[in-house]
């Protein structure tokens, strides 16, 4: 299980929310840990 939370891309005078929920296989989870940086999200 993991979690993302916080604010990663934002908008001026912009209220609301986004939830995201998916299953994942083995590959899709796989690509998902590998190392990236980008200007709104890095591990």
């Amino acid at each position: 299980e993991q979690q993302l939370i916080g604010n990663y891309i934002t908008s001026l005078e912009m209220a609301g929310c986004a939830v995201t929920l998916m299953r994942v296989d083995a590959e899709l989870l796989e690509l998902w840990n590998a190392p990236v940086h980008t200007p709104t999200l890095w591990w």
